[in-house]
């Protein structure tokens, strides 16, 4: 009788312990549930619009002398540093303005790149036959915070990247991370936007903020109760094992009085 009540207590603290640590996996894994049919309208590229503090490298090519005008020092192509950035591009001021040689003052606040392509080649074609315009944004910078395994500021290599691209540049959102709460800030004509995405539900295809524009902020907020056998906390673990052998000397104690 003794030997099972023993049996009894150890294995009652064993579940109890072993229940709070088990992972649910509807909180950790992604796109649950039936993928919907993907939006035509969500495929589109170059959706970013132009804002305040961009930084726009734009090339006019020509065989013609007269191009040569057109372009900021050439001496560094190479935009791998903010240096680079800075001498070889377009600062877009805070009224949404660059000053662009020989046409003077272009506003592109709010336009795509293909727009301010259009209307730089049309300034152009009253100066040159035959030329070709390039118009890039060239600081597409991103900020993925809060429970990355690799958090920091990540640059973009296309207009826009997926939500799940840029959570694997920091190496996946940690056990700690709450997937069905990560906020996404976009500033939008001087408003800043904040939503929560859930990326544990398919839902989150027919989202907007499925797509991430340069400047985003990403955050990931730590889960409420911490899950997962690796996520546990070796003082927890140890407090809990210190706890069960207290209990099982008292039982034990106290059953050797009563005998």
């Amino acid at each position: 009788m003794k030997k099972y009540f023993k049996l009894i207590i150890l294995g009652m603290f064993s579940g109890l312990f072993l229940f709070n640590s088990c992972i649910p996996m509807r909180n950790y894994v992604y796109l649950q549930g039936d993928v919907p049919e993907i939006k035509s309208d969500l495929v589109q590229t170059d959706s970013y619009r132009i804002q305040p503090g961009d930084n726009l490298y734009i090339q006019v090519i020509s065989n013609d002398d007269l191009s040569a005008y057109f372009n900021l020092s050439s001496t560094d192509r190479y935009l791998n540093n903010d240096a680079a950035i800075e001498l070889s591009s377009y600062k877009v001021d805070s009224n949404g303005d660059i000053d662009f040689p020989y046409l003077g003052i272009v506003h592109v606040e709010d336009l795509k790149t293909q727009q301010i392509k259009e209307i730089i080649s049309k300034g152009v074609a009253e100066m040159l036959i035959q030329y070709s315009v390039v118009v890039k944004l060239v600081n597409r910078n991103i900020s993925l915070l809060g429970e990355f395994n690799a958090p920091g500021t990540y640059s973009l290599y296309k207009d826009r990247a997926t939500i799940f691209e840029v959570i694997g540049m920091a190496k996946d959102i940690t056990d700690f991370g709450n997937r069905k709460k990560v906020k996404v800030i976009r500033h939008i004509k001087g408003e800043r936007i904040v939503t929560s995405l859930d990326l544990t539900s398919t839902e989150i295809f027919n989202s907007e903020f499925y797509y991430i524009h340069p400047n985003d902020v990403i955050f990931v907020e730590p889960s409420s109760r911490v899950l997962g056998a690796k996520t546990l906390p070796f003082a927890t673990i140890l407090t809990s094992i210190n706890t069960i052998v207290l209990l099982y000397n008292a039982v034990d104690s106290y059953i050797v009085k009563k005998q």
